[in-house]
């Protein structure tokens, strides 16, 4: 009944910044929702030195029962603009795969090792200076946000492979979380986990 969108800024060094977090409600099914969707991030944010910063990339979870609204979503506003994802709990599977060639719907369907990309996420947050990896929140968050956010947890377990840590829920609603590593896969998506300190002279 809705969509969930974090919006993440990036800086030099993976450097992030969460500075806003919304829902917009309404039936996926239908074209009026993933039009408001195409309004909200068609909008310019203002940085506080007067720099205009605009939206570069979007991933969109296409798992579920809208994998076609997704799939239409992306082939209507460009296919490296909007970018359906699905989620890997794989071990050690890179933060993002993405492939070279349209699948057959179409659009480049990425698979996101989310297990990986939790493990970076978690450490990331451990850091106490801003900096390379340092992430940034909004005060305007709420206190849900950082309850799904935080509603995962690292848990090793037995397997018949032996033990093996992976990521297990200790509350219903992980929405913020998936929101957050989706972002990441967007940073990576566009290159800035690899940008040489001239590109970032450049975009400055």
């Amino acid at each position: 009944d809705r969509l969930e969108v974090d919006l993440v800024a990036w800086g030099e060094g993976e450097e992030s910044w969460s500075i806003d977090y919304f829902r917009l409600y309404g039936d996926p099914a239908r074209a009026e929702l993933w039009d408001e969707l195409r309004r909200r991030l068609s909008t310019t944010w203002l940085r506080q030195d007067g720099v205009q910063l605009d939206c570069r990339c979007v991933c969109i979870d296409s798992g579920g029962h809208f994998t076609d609204e997704v799939y239409a979503f992306s082939r209507k506003h460009g296919q490296r603009w909007a970018v359906p994802v699905k989620g890997s709990s794989e071990a050690g599977k890179p933060v993002a795969t993405f492939p070279r060639t349209l699948n057959s719907k179409r659009v480049y369907l990425t698979h996101i090792g989310t297990d990986t990309a939790k493990d970076l996420l978690f450490g990331r947050l451990r850091l106490r200076n801003p900096g390379p990896g340092y992430v940034h929140f909004s005060s305007d968050l709420s206190d849900e946000f950082y309850l799904g956010l935080t509603a995962e947890q690292r848990v090793l377990k037995k397997l018949a492979k032996g033990y093996e840590y992976a990521w297990t829920p200790i509350r219903d609603r992980n929405e913020p979380l998936d929101c957050t590593v989706y972002a990441m896969f967007c940073a990576s998506a566009i290159g800035l986990d690899v940008a040489t300190e001239s590109r970032w002279a450049r975009m400055e």
